[in-house]
């Protein structure tokens, strides 16, 4: 019987440590992965809606390569440019969007680096990010305090502020048994996110529920080419609910 439990106890040792190194290993190759020619992104600064009357509607997206428009074509094919376009349409108002997005940023750079930058005067800011604290394994706890911090510092600079969650990441880079342990982690992640949100009342866009349907069901052509980042199709099918999610709320203000 002890030979036995030592046996077990040794094979399942065993399996961990294998799993332990096939996830490092992935980690990895997803880490130093081919880049695209548009990484770390656009200086994206767009205006959107020029044959609308009305005041111009300022808003500022602050985030990580999704806002810097990694795997774009453009900048008007950006997600920031496409939600532009899209608020535009939508309110039948003219918009000036401008992002402020690096690749690679955590919740903690966004709040460090990017927040200071927003000027004083603008209408809405909307945080995109979540998808690289995953990756990099922040601390659940250091999350929910770095986003409440981000959060109530937007609502000092902007009228309305707006979070769209970490995206659902199963993209086909991450191979199993990665994929489904990077997923699990992002659930979490969004999870934490919609909380701090809540208590704030800011609203929340869930990526995984609100983009991941229609962006799968459009694979692999809503993918780039590193099948990591979105293309033009998969940021058009991204800034769908952010931007419907911000129409709404300037319209109820």
């Amino acid at each position: 019987m002890r030979r036995l439990v030592l046996g077990t106890v040794a094979g399942v040792v065993g399996a961990a440590v294998l799993l332990g190194g096939v996830v490092a290993a992935e980690i990895q190759y997803a880490r130093t992965r081919e880049r695209l020619p548009t990484d770390p992104g656009f200086g994206v600064d767009v205006r959107a809606g020029s044959a609308y009357v009305g005041d111009e509607l300022r808003v500022v997206m602050l985030g990580d390569s999704l806002v810097a428009g990694v795997g774009a074509s453009s900048a008007e094919a950006s997600l920031g440019g496409q939600v532009a376009d899209q608020i535009a349409r939508e309110l039948e108002r003219p918009v000036h969007l401008v992002g402020y997005g690096v690749s690679g940023a955590i919740t903690s750079e966004v709040l460090d680096e990017q927040l200071d930058q927003v000027p004083e005067g603008i209408d809405v800011i909307l945080v995109e990010v979540g998808s690289n604290d995953v990756t990099h394994r922040t601390g659940l706890d250091e999350l929910e305090r770095d986003t409440e911090r981000l959060l109530r510092g937007a609502q000092e600079r902007a009228d309305l502020v707006v979070l769209a969650s970490a995206g659902k990441l199963n993209a086909p880079i991450f191979q199993q048994p990665l994929r489904a342990i990077v997923a699990a982690r992002a659930t979490k992640v969004r999870e934490r996110q919609r909380t701090v949100a809540s208590d704030l009342d800011v609203p929340f866009i869930d990526i995984a529920r609100e983009v991941s349907p229609a962006y799968d069901d459009a694979a692999p052509e809503s993918s780039s080419s590193d099948r990591f980042h979105p293309s033009d199709l998969g940021y058009e099918i991204w800034a769908r609910p952010l931007a419907a999610t911000v129409a709404r709320a300037v319209e109820s203000q």
